[in-house]
């Protein structure tokens, strides 16, 4: 690329000199350059292998359709490289002008949302669709890769503009941003979708994962530059929120001044939910300095004259200061006994109290515990540990009742988070910022009337079923697409099955066996997929084969040769049809009709040749005022050979045959316990399965094929994550690869974990 065009894919910083002061607008000019230097090298290494890839597939391609279309894209993409290059720096310098004047970023994530709303989420084509998804998975794993350059750059580029709530994704750094602007440069490229995926595939393997070095040299700069060269990794806690996570200072202060929120966590009233891992520092240290000094609520001295209302003044100390430090359900639980002693005077209060706070300290450690919901969800559901067991104090009912408001919303969170991938969803964070609200609005609004938990039961009810009325568009279109391609494969097989049994008879001519492998067996799929192979459309295509078979025989008797001439006329009609429903050419379906009358000719005299002219076989072949035929009717006096051979059903040869994936004809030595758990398995079942690179991930089995067994797995969205078969299911059961995930709700598999430590009080409550 030359200087010249080098110095128009800049841009003029001269026109937004008056958003950012001087040093930050020559600043940005640098960053700037080097960001897009190093992008578009990239883009070039990437369209280099774009044509050696392109060209593999064309090789290995099965399909001259398939070869072509490669060879095709290759071409395409040799002629419009500069014309890539060029968009894809100006689409880069959008971005900057955009942050520079002080304006939101476009990026796909937030146009697909909008599109998404604006169509209600049921006219948006399926190509589109796969792109804004193969666009958000880049984006996601991205940010991933690049967790620590991306949050520096955005603290330095909150410093340099003075922009504090600045956050990483309304910068052109961020890999949302540039994902979106090579989506804006391929977009206007007649491209199939498959060749756009993959043309996104290698944009992500060879721009966005080595995009690290790109933002660790703008950070570089950055410290040279003297923006913030010492970065403190804190994330900010949200005001009246609990800082749940290690490292997280309780006081709520942020790490650098003006320390925006960092990639991972989200907005929630005016902070963040950071991510946390609980059991490994849970909770958050508090004090004076707000550095980590550990105290517990044994030294907390409580204003009010009772249990509950030591309660409700630790669920607003806890509000303001977080937990104590380190501490596990348990040890909070006994903490809380301590406080009840102290209203007490030092005496043990024993009895329900401290049982029930015992019982509510053992359901929060078994939270906690629980493989099945992410570490992120149960993280925020702890923090309900004081307001719920100040509600088991003022309600006896919260243990005995199954639908208890305060339950049922608890059980609600949990089992909405079962299928939760928050590092391969691009909007996850929205499932944690709405349990984090409604923890929040506990802790905030809970005092004695149990009602706000109906109330939030009812709100956190409402949002969810709007998620799924949304994913259920897109679950049905992912069972639709793929029940139809594995029809279109079982018909297939079934049909090819077929005419090879028929082509591959003894002395059958030719080109009659060609004939039924192309044309008929295109007839054959047209009527399957119509109809059904159960249908008497089917039959009569079938009876048609048959009975054109037992008309290249010689007849052997004066009654088998009368009842052929009877029959020809009626089996052309036929044959011709099937041909039309084909959609044969004219010419080759009278070409094959003339072959046809030849050989009849020569069949009606007993397999002696005759010469007959054009005239005499057209009136053979297509004698229509011939009576009906029904061969099954005239069989009396006919050899057994002969009515054998006659296209009658009851004569149609069984065909057994199996699909790739079919499972159910795996020898009975190759079945174990896992197959039939695999089987087993409901439709709606959500399991943890793991993908090639070894990362977990979370599906539904959405639906299983009644042809072959073949398993679909969608995300909560409802969007296609994987496609299984039977045996294959069976394979990773067994080796521990997948696993099927609790579906019993939370609260009550925790109070059914209560009553095996002895609190046999509960049982009413779960019988």
């Amino acid at each position: 690329m030359t200087e010249h065009t080098q110095a128009e894919n800049i841009v003029s910083m001269r026109r937004f000199a008056g958003k950012l002061d001087g040093r930050a607008a020559s600043l940005m000019r640098k960053l700037q350059e080097a960001a897009a230097g190093g992008l578009r090298k990239l883009v070039g290494d990437m369209l280099d292998k774009a044509d050696d890839t392109l060209f593999d597939l064309a090789n290995k391609a099965e399909s001259n359709a398939s070869q072509q279309l490669y060879f095709d894209a290759m071409r395409n993409i040799r002629l419009q490289r500069g014309d890539i290059e060029s968009r894809f720096g100006t689409e880069l310098n959008g971005l900057f002008e955009r942050f520079v004047a002080g304006k939101p970023l476009a990026t796909q994530s937030s146009d697909a949302a909008d599109l998404a709303d604006e169509l209600n989420l049921s006219l948006v084509e399926d190509d589109a669709m796969e792109e804004q998804v193969a666009l958000k998975n880049m984006t996601t794993k991205s940010e991933r890769e690049c967790y620590t350059e991306l949050f520096e750059i955005t603290v330095r580029l909150a410093a340099l503009t003075r922009r504090n709530e600045l956050d990483e994704t309304s910068h052109p750094f961020y890999p949302g941003a540039i994902a979106y602007a090579f989506g804006e440069t391929v977009s206007p490229m007649d491209m199939d979708i498959k060749v756009r995926l993959i043309v996104y595939k290698l944009f992500e393997k060879h721009v966005l994962t080595q995009a690290r070095g790109v933002l660790k040299e703008v950070n570089q700069i950055l410290v040279r530059e003297g923006v913030l060269p010492k970065i403190k990794h804190r994330v900010r806690r949200a005001p009246g929120t609990m800082g749940y996570g290690s490292g997280v200072g309780g006081s709520g202060a942020p790490g650098a001044a003006g320390a925006p929120g960092v990639p991972g966590g989200i907005p929630i009233a005016g902070g963040t939910v950071p991510e946390v891992s609980p059991g490994s520092g849970l909770f958050p240290g508090y004090g004076p300095s707000g550095e980590g000094e550990q105290i517990g609520f044994a030294g907390f001295l409580p204003q009010g004259g009772s249990l509950v209302g030591a309660l409700s003044d630790l669920q607003g100390y806890v509000v303001e200061n977080g937990y104590p430090q380190d501490l596990s359900p348990g040890q909070v639980g006994a903490q809380l006994i301590q406080v009840s002693r102290q209203i007490n005077g030092g005496a043990s209060a024993g009895g329900a109290d401290e049982r029930t706070i015992s019982m509510v300290s053992m359901i929060f450690d078994y939270i906690l515990e629980d493989d099945d919901v992410p570490d992120p969800i149960k993280a925020q559901v702890a923090r309900l540990q004081i307001p719920v067991l100040k509600l088991a104090l003022l309600d006896r009912a919260f243990f005995s009742r199954r639908k208890h408001p305060a339950r049922a919303l608890l059980n609600e969170m949990a089992h909405a988070a079962v299928g939760w991938n928050p590092d391969r969803e691009h909007d996850a964070q929205s499932l944690l910022q709405m349990v984090a609200g409604i923890v929040d609005r506990v802790l905030t609004e809970f005092d004695d009337d149990p009602n706000v938990f109906e109330e939030l039961l009812s709100q956190f009810q409402e949002w969810r079923a709007e998620e799924q009325e949304r994913a259920e568009v897109f679950e049905e279109r992912a069972r639709k697409t793929t029940e139809g391609r594995e029809r279109v494969e079982f018909a297939r097989r079934r049909t090819e099955a077929w005419v090879e049994m028929w082509s591959s008879r003894e002395g059958l001519p030719p080109f009659v066996a060609e004939f039924l492998r192309t044309v008929w067996k295109n007839t054959l799929l047209v009527t399957m997929h119509r109809y059904g192979e159960d249908s008497q459309e089917w039959a009569r295509r079938v009876k048609t084969v048959n009975n054109l078979l037992w008309s290249l025989t010689p007849k052997k008797t004066a009654k088998g040769g009368r009842l052929l001439v009877e029959m020809i006329p009626g089996i052309v009609h036929e044959v011709r049809e099937g041909m039309e429903l084909a959609a044969a050419h004219p010419d080759s379906i009278d070409g094959f009709l003339r072959e046809l009358a030849k050989l009849h000719a020569r069949t009606v005299n007993g397999g002696v040749d005759r010469d007959l002219g054009d005239e005499d076989t057209t009136a053979v072949a297509e004698n229509d005022d011939s009576p009906e035929w029904h061969p099954a009717e005239q069989q009396e006096g006919l050899l057994p050979e002969e009515v054998a051979l006659l296209g009658d059903s009851a004569n149609i040869e069984e065909i057994v045959l199996t699909v790739p994936g079919e499972d159910s004809a795996l020898p009975e030595e190759q079945r174990d316990e896992y197959v039939d758990l695999a089987e087993g398995i409901a439709l709606g079942t959500w399991l943890q399965l793991t993908d090639p690179e070894g990362e977990t991930f979370r599906a539904k089995l959405s639906w299983r094929s009644p042809l072959s067994g073949c398993c679909l797995f969608v995300d909560r969205k409802g969007i296609k994550v994987a496609e299984k078969s039977l045996s294959a299911l069976a394979a990773e059961l067994r080796g521990g690869r997948t696993t099927i995930l609790d579906d019993v709700p939370l609260l009550d598999r925790a109070i059914s974990a209560l009553m095996d430590h002895g609190f046999e009080e509960l049982q009413p409550a779960v019988t």
